[in-house]
């Protein structure tokens, strides 16, 4: 349970390089009203190693809320880094900081700088009724990494999603972009996607494989208690 906090962040990345993208209304993904509403829910399903997960996600203001209901777990989070994990079967509550990202060396950063790449596979799909297009973002492997530190990470990009770039900010608004500013700030290079990620995809180790997918996304007031902590949880402690 302590990982879900950090493999979250780590999933949303992908998120984070929204460009601005032309209005196509005919769609079912997104039932958007930009101006009407700066609340924002987004639902997918994440695709885990021990078995997929219906995740739904929640942004008001400053805070943001992840519910996984198959788990019984979900986590309430602010702009200013903090980060509660709610156990709904417990009826406890774990305050968690969100980790910082380690100094990366010279010698990792120039194989970081190589594997940051933004590459059409070729490979195309369609995604809740939107023709995406697979790109490479990320192939770090070889001889010299090691089998347990070896992660490859695609997308599958929408490039005439609706309403990106606003999408973008909502995010960030929460969720800074700390991974890949660290990233970008280490390798000199910054990635922007041609489109709107509809899927991402992370294999990590050559095995173990990250995805998600959305299936819903929307915009409209959401109520502030959502986003309390509840009241009659007991609170535990941190790990």
């Amino acid at each position: 349970m302590n990982k879900i906090p950090a493999i979250l962040i780590f999933v949303l990345s992908g998120l984070f390089l929204l460009p601005s993208c032309k209005r196509n209304a005919d769609n079912s993904l997104t039932n958007l009203s930009i101006g009407h509403s700066k609340d924002l829910t987004l639902a997918g399903d994440m695709e885990l190693p021990n078995g997929t997960q219906h995740i739904v996600i929640k942004i008001k203001g400053d805070k943001l809320r992840t519910d996984l209901e198959s788990l019984g777990i979900s986590t309430i989070q602010s702009a200013s880094g903090s980060c509660y994990i709610l156990n709904h079967s417990t009826k406890t509550i774990q305050k968690q900081n969100v980790p910082e990202i380690p100094a990366i060396g010279k010698e990792d950063a120039a194989k970081l700088s190589k594997a940051f790449v933004m590459k059409f596979t070729g490979k195309t799909d369609t995604i809740a009724g939107w023709k995406t297009h697979e790109f490479l973002l990320c192939d770090y492997s070889g001889d010299s990494v090691p089998a347990a530190g070896q992660v490859r990470m695609t997308a599958w990009i929408a490039d005439d999603f609706p309403e990106g770039l606003e999408i973008q900010r909502l995010l960030e608004r929460v969720i800074p972009n700390q991974i890949l500013a660290s990233m970008e700030k280490t390798t000199g290079k910054r990635l922007t996607m041609p489109g709107f990620a509809l899927r991402t995809e992370t294999h990590q180790g050559g095995q173990q494989q990250f995805k998600v997918t959305l299936t819903a996304i929307k915009q409209g007031d959401l109520p502030d208690n959502d986003f309390d902590l509840p009241k009659n949880y007991m609170q535990s402690l941190s790990k």
